[in-house]
């Protein structure tokens, strides 16, 4: 698996997550979830999850071909759906040339401040 390269992603019915390593990808998601998410590292390649009782891995005989265009359609379109509130991520996506400024895009979202719940539901900021 040296040949992976990070971030790591996982697509979860359009909910999108990036992740730094496997590690903290296998230790963040649910083993029973983890099976019915794509899983990408950053070239696109398509990941397998294995799942044995609470905790999963990745198959690392089983990694795909690199997949860009498929990872690149799955960051565009989450990136599509956005609150207005994140619409400035939604031009910047629109305007991305490659999947490695969509990737770079979705980890800086990561760290972009929630608006929070009351917030969305009054559509204003209270800080």
């Amino acid at each position: 698996m040296n040949d992976l390269k990070s971030p790591f992603v996982a697509n979860d019915r359009g909910d999108v997550i990036a992740f730094d390593d496997l590690d903290t990808m296998c230790g963040d998601i649910e083993a029973i979830d983890a099976s019915k998410m794509e899983l990408f590292d950053a070239t696109g390649r398509p990941l397998r999850a294995v799942v044995e009782g609470y905790k999963w891995h990745i198959d690392e005989h089983r990694v795909g071909d690199p997949e860009p265009d498929r990872l690149t359609d799955i960051l565009r379109g989450y990136f599509a759906r956005l609150p207005d509130q994140l619409a400035g991520f939604s031009a910047r996506a629109v305007a991305a040339s490659s999947l490695e400024e969509l990737l770079q895009l979705r980890i800086e979202l990561s760290g972009a401040p929630d608006p929070g719940r009351w917030s969305k539901l009054f559509r204003r900021s209270w800080g």
